[in-house]
């Protein structure tokens, strides 16, 4: 069947868009900050989207039963294929009674980030890999889990002097040319030596990103998701 590529959209972008790609994720829906219910839900979207439910909007207060219901209407009366739970507060409970609810009792199959899948039943939707991981070495804590990944350009900066080494992730830009290519981390990269320090560029550009979409497959990857701003055109 092939990997499944998903261009994440903002309301906006939809509204301004003559087009809508094939496979498209949804990821403006969030919880209400003047009622009990969620807000900015979809009206139309393309058959067998995902619906996205981010937490931006603190959950306070929500009713989880509340929340699994509505989401289950709208991606029955959507024709959705998954819902995506990426919820970034961990630490707070009641996010996570509301993730095992909407796991529990929603029409389709649900998806939740890493932060809150480790003790469900459900896909894992995972960060992308850093630039200095092995991408099998990023998806090993989740192994014969069904795995989601998010997919993204990136940069990176590594120096590396006598008393430590730092990484720091940088905006994306395109790299320059004549970069060093390694096959392993799907990146390409510049070095930079002084007597100082050692200065590693690291870029992954959409060449980049193909190949290791291509390795993700073949670890069993079964979905990628990716903005529609930084990857239409690409996925």
């Amino acid at each position: 069947m092939g990997i499944c590529r998903y261009l994440a959209m903002t309301a906006a972008e939809i509204y301004a868009s003559q087009e809508l790609p094939t496979q498209m994720a949804y990821m403006a829906c969030h919880f209400s900050a003047y009622s009990n219910g969620l807000s900015n839900c979809p009206q139309s979207l393309p058959e067998n989207s995902i619906l996205i439910l981010n937490d931006r909007t603190p959950i306070c207060g929500h009713n989880p039963d509340l929340i699994s219901q509505q989401l289950s209407e709208i991606a029955e009366d959507l024709h959705c294929r998954a819902v995506l739970l990426d919820f970034q507060r961990p630490d707070e409970p009641e996010t996570v009674a509301l993730v095992k609810t909407v796991v529990k009792n929603c029409s389709c199959p649900v998806g939740v980030s890493d932060l809150y899948a480790k003790d469900l039943d459900c896909p894992v939707f995972l960060p992308p890999a850093p630039l200095t991981v092995p991408l099998a070495e990023h998806l090993r804590p989740w192994t014969d889990r069904e795995l989601w990944l998010e997919a993204a350009l990136d940069a990176a900066c590594i120096r590396i002097t006598e008393t430590d080494n730092i990484c720091l992730t940088l905006p994306y830009c395109p790299p320059p040319e004549n970069c060093h290519t390694d096959n392993a981390l799907h990146c390409c990269y510049t070095a930079h030596v002084t007597p100082a320090q050692i200065r590693f560029q690291l870029y992954r550009d959409v060449p980049q990103l193909e190949r290791l979409l291509a390795e993700a497959e073949s670890l069993g990857v079964t979905t990628v998701i990716g903005l529609y701003q930084q990857l239409h055109g690409y996925i």
